[in-house]
């Protein structure tokens, strides 16, 4: 709904973070604007999928994740008076990190905490295999 003003708020972020030495000096944030063209039951049934299979997807402990889980545990479409936002959230995130499994991911802590890594996507390598 606010797309215009959280880009704004995630490229400043982005901004600031570059200062801080998170991410390198020069571009821009990998930000892309998404427009939703289908609901939200529709969009996180591949991701729901990739959890019920186990070990595809997995939340790094400690990250502050307690609202999003949740929201993953709570939202019964159609049922459920309140929206989904974090859940929507993840879901454009991980199908953003599908598409690019194999490319080299960074990832940043909002606590600014060093996130183990494995592999070349850190601690998510493995959770989007191959089409």
């Amino acid at each position: 709904m606010g797309g215009r003003w959280l880009s704004d708020v995630l490229l400043q972020a982005y901004k600031e973070m570059q200062d801080q030495g998170l991410f390198p000096s020069g571009g821009t944030a990998p930000v892309k604007l998404v427009t939703a063209k289908v609901g939200k039951q529709l969009r996180a049934e591949p991701v729901a999928g990739r959890y019920e299979q186990g070990s595809r997807v997995h939340h790094v402990k400690g990250q502050g994740l307690q609202d999003l889980e949740t929201q993953q545990i709570s939202w019964v479409p159609g049922e459920t008076k309140d929206s989904p936002d974090r859940v929507d959230a993840l879901v454009y995130a991980e199908l953003a990190l599908y598409d690019r499994e194999g490319a080299e991911v960074m990832t940043a802590s909002p606590y600014g905490v060093q996130l183990p890594g494995q592999g070349n996507m850190g601690p998510l390598a493995g959770a989007f295999p191959g089409r």
